[in-house]
């Protein structure tokens, strides 16, 4: 994968029309430059106040140190010399995708189709660095980010279950009955194109092999048989991440080994009964050894979320855990697409609780 240095970004000016009252603005979409920091910053209060969950990007230090640095790429829409949007390139350490995220625009702002035009924009920089994949995540308290990944070839692929804690949001989006909302996940092809051989258990297969013919890549499916099972008989790897604003844990697996159900086990305990928590982990799915990490995660309540694919070498699905807190996901706002993605969720979540 190139480097954001090694590739020449332009700027892009484009007249659009509101929906609503048909006024006419033109709109300048650009890298960051130092100054941009205040208006950045006036995006994210306009929307979340001081909710917003990545507190870092309050701080005009922070993304001036950050815009330079190998993490992040910031981008900016203008309007009449006022920063009307923003959104974010993430880079992962050892990872060979992207995350186009954080995207926010000003209410005054809204209406124009903006929210498109960024997105292609910013997907249109991707290209040139040839990731692997391109990763994506969206909230579940509005549509708009969806309908912009679905119209750039976005695949749904699974959801990120819990991830924000709906009494520390401060937003102008319908929150319904969920006292934790999510962020559905959304994936594109781009250099991996070919996933190779994919050990999946029988009752996410089917799910899965769809999800890779819409993605458009090589790949096969082995469903699980007895001689498959084994696991290595060593310690796993992995490092865990909490959000204690949100209540939200991260677990990412670099290795299986016998020990895993043991080691999740405490995790859960260390949570269990502590207010709304879940827990995210990988499994490893270009090994047999995961359909015994499959079971083992089940039996102590651990379920199916949905895939991680293209994203690295190795081929991954999602789990998850729960705490005593209601799930209540058809109040998610959804694109066909994710309503699609989480019925089949349900489907086996139901089977494995039956």
């Amino acid at each position: 994968m190139k480097k954001i240095q090694d590739i020449t970004i332009g700027t892009e000016s484009v007249l659009l029309k509101n929906q609503e009252s048909n006024v006419e603005r033109r709109f300048i979409l650009r890298p960051f430059k130092k100054g941009d920091e205040t208006g950045m910053i006036e995006c994210i209060r306009d929307e979340y106040g001081n909710s917003y969950f990545k507190k870092k990007f309050y701080n005009p230090d922070w993304i001036i140190k950050e815009s330079t640095g190998d993490n992040y790429s910031f981008f900016v829409v203008e309007s009449e010399s006022k920063i009307a949007g923003v959104m974010i390139l993430t880079f992962f350490p050892g990872e060979s995708y992207i995350e186009p995220a954080t995207q926010i625009i000003k209410k005054e702002f809204r209406g124009y189709g903006v929210s498109v035009i960024l997105t292609r924009y910013i997907f249109s920089i991707v290209e040139q660095l040839e990731p692997s994949a391109i990763y994506g995540l969206a909230v579940t308290f509005h549509d708009i980010t969806q309908k912009a990944g679905n119209r750039l070839g976005m695949t749904a692929v699974g959801f990120r279950l819990g991830t924000f804690l709906t009494s520390k949001m401060e937003n102008s989006y319908v929150k319904g009955r969920c006292v934790k909302h999510s962020e559905v996940i959304m994936v594109r092809a781009a250099a991996k194109k070919n996933a190779g051989t994919v050990y999946l258990p029988e009752d996410i297969s089917d799910f899965a092999g769809k999800i890779y013919k819409k993605l458009g890549v090589e790949f096969s499916i082995v469903t699980e048989g007895e001689p498959q099972k084994s696991v290595p008989e060593e310690r796993c790897e992995f490092t865990v991440t909490a959000d204690d604003v949100q209540q939200f844990v991260t677990v990412k697996l670099s290795k299986t080994g016998s020990d895993l159900k043991e080691q999740m086990k405490k995790l859960i305990d260390k949570y269990k009964g502590k207010g709304y928590w879940t827990i995210q982990i990988n499994l490893l799915c270009d090994t047999p050894a995961v359909f015994k990490d499959y079971d083992s995660l089940r039996e102590i309540g651990f379920f199916f979320t949905g895939l991680k694919p293209l994203c690295s070498d190795r081929e991954q699905f999602y789990m998850q855990w729960i705490d005593e807190w209601p799930l209540i996901m058809e109040d998610y706002v959804l694109t066909d697409s994710f309503k699609e993605v989480r019925d089949e969720i349900g489907k086996v979540k139901s089977n494995q609780m039956g």
